[in-house]
């Protein structure tokens, strides 16, 4: 039954919503339905798309055009332009590598890239999308979203650069006080690479005094963690002296505040450290000398006001006129009410802490002159000065970027913990052989679940083997030897399995420990195609031998045959010459002839048949009849090696016929048979068959040479013989068999052998038998002699030998010859000879080949015969001839007594 023909695909139609029947009748996954009635309110676009090199677009969303500059239908089906070819050049085989692996382990993609627009412009884009299966499992095709991030990847890059080129310092820790980041401006402040920096303590760095106030402040501020509707985003502020390498202090102010993991629980301190020795020490000095203290003041980095508890301004440096971008007199006048921003909720809870302690730290909004707010920073502490009168001093710094580093810094923290959790690779974290970290890749991989795998210890992973070279490894580091950081071992899965991997792994301090951290990719597969691989080389170099060796015999296999053909021509030309050995010099010139003849014939078939070019044409065919001409033909020449002969089913019957193709079935059983005889230097060979329930099963065995064990499983295989060495070779180009097997399998059926070298062979071959009738068999013609009438032919062949072989084969049956030499001037003399009975048309003529030349005839000539003749010796060459309108066929070299019934046949009917 005709398969129904398929809807067309509902995703072309840029109203989805129209084609809801359409789309409940075709195999869409309901998450596409949903993402395709919600695309229009996206950022970005929905899409569907073939898993090929091009990924093929079935559906886009209208959002396609804001992010890539191209119409949705110029990209769907590639009408334009293919999706792939958007994507840059350098990202398209890691997408391409990405999208394989998520298929293959059936999860879902997400990656960004980047693409040019149709304008030229280079954009970010992120993607997530999967595939989409069917019952059976099979993928239908993908489906995902693509959106815009541009802004997002500048913005990252510009904050990214920020955290590494600002003068403060940034850094991170853990609730022990272990830092595991430091930006790189600490070796500007302390003179440290920030990699030292990390590995020491942070006792070391301090006064214990300070060590023990910022105990405290964390202290405090845990305790705080549990009153109700705390500001989570709150930060400290606390000056302290730091040591530097060379062991002089320097002050430093951090701002201190408190990281979160997913659940809101905090877990490590973010921290600013900024250098405020010149500050400090000026404050200092101020103590002590009011003219000093003027000079620090006036030229502090800075911003700071001189104010009374009230709030009213007194001076300003020159710094607070460049941050509010105000003179000193317009700070004054506006005041500390004026300066500061409306919405302030912390201010009073600040102010009581400086009633308190005399002194306050935190953050507050400001406002400048032009209207805009910033974040600051204050430290504001009361003193007497020298009057007797209560003032204070109000310290500022613009926090504005070391803002938006620190949330830069969180991003990045968050990019990273996504980018480990998510890697295709497994990472682990192994301490004291426990797993004390892993993702969920090295637990997938291993077939565990993500806690589980905690409680396995790591030398139970291991392999007997690979567990022996990790010791070693082991061994050679203790002993100082440099050992690679990558290796390849083998890993126990949960239910036992060994897969391979790859290592990658370095000793690491963690927390204060340590241990090793390993990166761990599965190279099973890997492995397996290197394997292939390899034995993909030893069978191609296997089979460049015996091509070199099938060339050897086939140089042979020409030049002997030419050898005679020329050799004994020559010898003709010799007067002397009686009628007897004249007629063996034809004998042997036509013997050698028809054996370049079958050379030419087995190389033209299997080159059919390598590209597929070889058609079936079925019909009634009495097998019996033929095995039994056939073992008649090929009988005389055993019986000159001196063979015994049989064909094992002699007895008469009644005429059963075999559905197939007839050319073909000669073909198998000829190889077969002309093998068997060939190899066979003594004894005997047997033709025969069995039929048994819907096979047929054609053998020939003999006596012969056998297959040696090593040469059976590529006996079927083109250019091998039994045996091809120049020492024992025999003639055949060594196709025989990969040309039977070929054509059996063409017709359905299975071909085999049995062999012991030096015993014997036995090959059959089995068809599918189904007993048929033959139709309209046309009754054999006895008299193969041309009516006296004699026809008109034409000849039309463009090379002068064969037009003048074929002129001397007519002459006495012929009225009348004509010759043409192209395909148009047989048309043009058949048109003006309308006398004409016949057409040899050569189908290989320069210009219009014969069956153009055939086809135009027919257009003004239905009753003329036109027999078509050809090198072609391919099946099916017959039936071509014939539905270009010939009415018979005969193959070159044309023999003249095929020729002669050929035109018998058809003249006579």
């Amino acid at each position: 039954m005709r398969e129904k023909k398929r809807e067309k695909n509902p995703y072309k139609n840029r109203h989805m919503r129209e084609n809801f029947p359409d789309l409940l009748q075709n195999p869409i996954h309901p998450e596409s339905v949903n993402a395709a009635l919600l695309n229009a309110n996206l950022p970005g676009f929905v899409y569907l798309c073939k898993n090929d090199k091009d990924w093929t677009m079935l559906y886009l969303s209208d959002q396609c055009e804001t992010v890539t500059g191209y119409k949705a239908k110029d990209l769907i089906n590639n009408k334009k332009i293919a999706y792939n070819d958007i994507i840059c050049e350098t990202e398209r085989a890691n997408i391409y590598l990405l999208w394989k692996n998520t298929i293959a382990e059936k999860k879902a993609f997400e990656h960004e890239y980047r693409i040019k627009t149709a304008k030229g412009e280079e954009r970010w884009v992120w993607e997530r999308g999967n595939g989409v299966y069917d019952k059976r499992g099979e993928l239908l095709y993908l489906e995902g979203y693509i959106e815009d991030i541009t802004r997002r990847k500048q913005t990252e890059e510009k904050y990214r650069i920020l955290a590494e080129n600002t003068s403060d310092v940034i850094w991170t820790m853990d609730l022990n006080m272990r830092t595991s980041y430091i930006s790189p401006s600490v070796k500007a402040l302390l003179k440290e690479d920030p990699d030292v920096h990390i590995q020491q303590s942070l006792r070391d760095k301090m006064l214990p005094e300070d060590i023990a106030r910022l105990g405290t402040i964390l202290s405090e501020e845990l305790e705080r963690e549990r009153e109700p509707n705390i500001d989570p985003e709150r930060s400290r502020l606390i000056e302290l002296q730091h040591r530097r390498i060379d062991g002089s202090f320097i002050w430093v102010e951090m701002s201190l505040k408190f990281t979160r993991d997913d659940k809101g629980k905090v877990n490590g301190i973010l921290g600013v450290t900024r250098n405020i020795d010149e500050r400090k020490r000026a404050e200092l000095q101020l103590k002590g000398s009011e003219e000093r203290y003027r000079s620090v003041f006036d030229n502090s980095l800075d911003a700071i006001l001189l104010t009374e508890p009230n709030g009213h301004i007194l001076s300003a440096n020159r710094a607070a006129c460049e941050m509010f971008g105000m003179s000193e007199e317009e700070i004054i006048r506006n005041g500390r009410s004026g300066i500061l921003a409306p919405d302030n909720p912390n201010l009073q809870e600040l102010l009581k802490q400086r009633e308190k302690n005399r002194a306050l730290s935190g953050v507050l909004f400001f406002r400048r002159g032009d209207g805009s707010v910033f974040p600051a920073e204050i430290s504001n502490s009361v003193f007497t000065d020298s009057a007797g009168e209560q003032r204070t001093s109000l310290i500022i710094r613009d926090v504005t970027e070391r803002k938006k580093s620190e949330e830069a810094l969180r991003r990045s923290e968050e990019k990273y913990r996504l980018l480990v959790e998510n890697a295709n690779d497994g990472i682990e974290i192994t301490q004291n052989d426990k797993i004390i970290f892993c993702n969920a890749r090295f637990a997938e991989m291993l077939g565990y679940g993500s806690e589980e795998i905690k409680n396995v210890p790591f030398r139970n992973i291991f392999t007997e083997s690979a567990e022996a070279e990790l010791k070693e490894r082991h061994r050679k580091r203790l002993e100082g030897q440099q050992v690679p950081g990558r290796y390849s071992s083998t890993f126990c899965k949960k239910d036992g399995s060994v897969i391979d991997v790859e290592v990658t792994y370095e000793i690491i301090d963690y927390r204060g420990t340590p241990a090793t951290f390993a990166i761990i990719r599965d190279i099973t597969e890997l492995k397996r195609s290197q394997q292939e691989l390899i034995r993909a080389k030893e069978r191609a170099e296997e089979s460049d031998r015996l091509k070199s060796a099938f060339l050897a015999n086939m140089s042979h296999e020409i030049r002997t045959p030419m050898n005679g053909i020329l050799g004994f021509t020559d010898l003709l030309k010799n007067p002397k010459l009686d009628s007897a050995e004249k007629e063996q010099y034809i004998r042997i010139i036509r013997k050698s002839g028809q054996r370049l003849l079958n050379t030419v014939n087995d190389i033209i078939e299997i080159s059919k048949i390598e590209t597929g070019q070889t058609d079936v044409l079925k019909k009634a065919v009495d097998y019996h009849d033929e095995i039994r001409d056939l073992c008649v033909f090929f009988g005389r020449e055993a019986e000159q090696k001196g063979l015994a002969f049989f064909f094992d089913n002699p007895e008469p019957r009644e005429k059963e016929y075999l559905d197939t193709d007839l050319s073909k079935f000669i073909s198998i059983v000829s190889n077969l048979i002309k093998n068997a005889v060939k190899f066979t230097r003594e004894g005997s060979v047997h033709v025969g068959y069995t039929i048994s329930g819907n096979d047929i099963e054609i053998y020939v065995s003999d006596t012969g040479i056998g297959i040696p064990e090593e040469r059976r499983a590529m006996i079927f295989d083109r250019f091998v013989q039994a045996d091809i060495t120049d020492k024992n070779a025999v003639q055949g180009s060594g196709l025989g068999l990969a040309i039977a097997k070929s054509y059996t399998e063409l017709l359905g059926g299975s071909i085999g052998f049995w062999s012991e070298a030096g015993r014997g062979s036995r090959f059959y071959f089995r068809l599918p038998y189904h007993k048929t009738e033959p139709k309209n068999i046309r009754p054999k013609i006895q008299d193969q002699k041309i009516r006296q009438n004699k026809p008109n032919i034409l000849i039309a062949e463009d090379d002068e030998a064969a037009a003048l072989y074929l002129s001397i084969i007519l002459e006495n049956s012929a009225d009348t010859l004509l010759r043409a030499d192209t395909g148009e001037t047989a048309v043009d003399l058949v048109r003006r000879h309308p006398e004409l009975d016949i057409v040899l048309m050569d189908i290989k003529m320069p210009g219009m080949g014969g069956y153009e030349a055939t086809k135009k005839i027919r257009e003004f000539n239905k009753e003329i015969i036109i027999i078509a003749q050809t090198a072609h010796a391919f099946s099916g060459e017959s039936q071509k001839a014939l539905d270009a309108g010939c009415n018979g066929y005969v193959s070159k070299p044309v023999s003249e007594e095929t020729l002669l019934k050929t035109i018998a046949e058809l003249w006579n009917k």
